[in-house]
């Protein structure tokens, strides 16, 4: 068994009774073998925008060994190339006891990962592996959304009603409705702003029904959302057109679709909010998100 590199030298002598002896020499020179390196890396899981300081790959050098003895040192060394800037050493891993590790990206740009393996015997072999986050294109995303609810307002007499002794003035009515809008993220997705263009169908008196437009913005979570804005109701009624102060919320069905909730003030009577405010519930589809 040769056990180290370097160079052998066999001496084989062959004896015949008490003749003279022959001698045969063979010489062996046994090259340095070199650890294998192995570095492989497992991308984020599957998103459209895997974001900065939340998106992680895996590194995992447990299939690097030595050829001969043992390994003594496993390193990774990690280097990032930013999107304006150039290469710099970010993180040193050692994965010598535990051969794997995961790695959280704090920046958009490229990774390069060098790895390196040393075994008993101060041999030395390297390997790399790279990947590029790359930092999501903003674009706008129209949506729609439909709703169910209900509104409370306080509602003047008209020519039909002023003879009516029964006239309710704070009239409550469910509304069915929905809207069309578009939205566009900022904050690497953390946030968006939209606009809609809205109807609400009062379904107890039709002439009630609503025209209205919004503006908003959202705070994106990981699966909620919170938000509101500002906006315009009874665009087609002058006699009952009104500023709107509107807050919403809710969560992500898929990653297109969210169930949410929503509850608006009305700012001509803000001192008669218990007849003055509407409440929704319902969805919004987003298309190509």
């Amino acid at each position: 068994e040769l056990a180290d590199a370097g160079a052998y030298t066999f001496n084989a002598t062959l004896r015949r009774g008490s003749e003279s002896s022959s001698t045969s020499t063979e010489r062996l020179t046994l090259e340095p073998c070199a650890p294998t390196c192995s570095l492989q890396l497992t991308p984020p899981p599957m998103d459209p925008t895997p974001k900065r300081g939340k998106a992680s790959f895996d590194i995992s050098m447990c299939e690097s060994a030595a050829r001969v003895g043992s390994l003594t040192n496993r390193t990774v060394q990690i280097f990032h190339t930013p999107l304006d800037g150039p290469e710099q050493l970010i993180d040193t891993l050692s994965l010598t006891e535990a051969c794997s590790a995961s790695f959280l990206m704090p920046e958009y740009g490229n990774y390069r990962l060098q790895g390196s393996v040393t075994d008993d015997r101060g041999m030395e072999s390297s390997c790399q592996a790279d990947y590029n986050l790359m930092k999501p294109e903003a674009k706008l995303m129209p949506f729609f959304t439909a709703f169910v609810g209900n509104e409370r307002r306080w509602r003047a007499e008209s020519e039909d009603t002023a003879a009516d002794p029964e006239f309710e003035h704070d009239r409550s009515a469910a509304l069915l409705g929905g809207t069309f809008g578009v939205a566009y993220p900022f904050a690497d997705g953390g946030a968006q702003v939209f606009g809609q263009f809205g109807f609400a169908g009062n379904l107890r008196d039709g002439e009630n029904s609503s025209l209205f437009a919004d503006f908003g913005v959202d705070k994106n979570f990981e699966k909620t959302f919170i938000g509101g804005g500002i906006g315009i109701w009874d665009i087609n009624n002058g006699d009952t057109r009104t500023g709107t102060i509107f807050v919403h919320g809710g969560y992500n069905i898929t990653e297109s679709l969210q169930f949410n909730l929503e509850g608006r003030l009305f700012t001509n009577m803000l001192n008669m909010i218990d007849n003055n405010f509407a409440y929704f519930g319902g969805i919004r589809y987003f298309f190509g998100k």
